[in-house]
């Protein structure tokens, strides 16, 4: 298909905006207050409680790590997809998998009216810390123990959880999550929504965004002084994350089903955000690897090819 032509499908080693978060973002939401729990104690300056940066760095992550108490007493850490949307974080998962079973509502007692509160209002009390990270690069200082990583990450925590049972508002939450994975994929006409027995089987919890900060690396190493005689290289090597070739599965491919356009825009708007041009990517990184100009054309022409044919074997496999 058209995504997959090499008018379309730039070769990428890609050119290196600022994240969102980073850009200065005009704060229009009130930030969250320092906590004991989310206090930065070390590396203060790269810290920060600002809500916009903590909401656009949960926007760019697709997977979080939910920490909690099972029983009460033993950790258990699980990679979660997620979704975010008014100020809640939301989740889901096999009601029958451990961590959902963790946060089952309990049977109230007729004679404990505040387990009553809990169960009607669908809050469970736990203790839960939730954690997502994107690396932006490679930071290669000269002393090994300066090598670090450009990053932007977020710790939530809470002490409740919210277990949805209402039908509509369980939808809602798969609609969030699956929306937070791929925009559009949820109000794709062709895909069917969820069934009552699907329904029933996945448990959707929501956890309020009260309790958050950040941290975010960006620049060079810091190296020390004496150290800057060294003849090593350093610098930093920006990491992007860019969506491939779609890769039709075979009743999609033997009936010719188009790639959605919703689909089509996350690609084009990912290969926008991070990719350069040939002629950039001729002009720019290959100068600094010390190439020839024929050199250059010659591995550049060599990359345009390598990526055509990665797409063509993967449309025709």
């Amino acid at each position: 298909g058209s995504l997959c032509r090499t008018e379309n499908l730039r070769t990428d080693i890609m050119a290196s905006p600022p994240p969102p978060c980073c850009q200065g973002t005009k704060e229009l939401l009130v930030d969250f207050d320092e906590t004991k729990r989310t206090r930065i104690t070390r590396g203060k300056k790269r810290g920060t409680h600002q809500r916009q940066k903590i909401l656009d760095i949960l926007e760019a992550a697709k997977v979080c790590t939910v920490s909690y108490l099972h029983n009460g007493e033993e950790l258990r850490v699980v990679p979660q997809l997620f979704g975010v949307h008014d100020g809640w974080l939301y989740l889901h998962g096999s009601v029958s998998s451990t961590m959902f079973k963790n946060h089952r509502l309990a049977k109230k007692a007729d004679d404990d009216e505040q387990s009553a509160k809990e169960e009607a209002g669908a809050i469970v009390k736990t203790k839960m810390a939730i954690s997502a990270t994107l690396i932006d690069g490679l930071v290669l200082a000269r002393a090994h123990m300066h090598n670090s990583v450009n990053y932007r990450s977020v710790v939530v925590f809470a002490d409740t959880v919210h277990v949805i049972t209402d039908k509509e508002e369980k939808d809602k939450g798969l609609r969030i999550i699956t929306e937070h994975v791929l925009k559009g994929r949820w109000d794709d006409p062709d895909a069917r929504n969820p069934n009552k027995a699907e329904r029933d089987s996945t448990a959707v919890v929501k956890i309020k965004l009260s309790e958050c900060s950040a941290k975010i690396r960006t620049g060079g190493p810091n190296d020390d002084k004496d150290d800057m005689k060294n003849a090593c290289w350093a610098g930093d090597v920006p990491l992007y994350r860019v969506y491939g070739c779609p890769n039709a599965d075979e009743s999609t491919a033997g009936r010719g089903i188009s790639v959605p356009r919703y689909l089509e825009s996350a690609i084009k708007d990912s290969r926008d955000a991070s990719y350069m041009t040939v002629k950039q990517l001729d002009g720019d990184i290959l100068a600094k690897l010390g190439l020839a100009d024929g050199g250059r054309q010659q591995l550049a022409s060599f990359l345009m090819g390598a990526i055509l044919a990665a797409c063509v074997a993967s449309m025709l496999a």
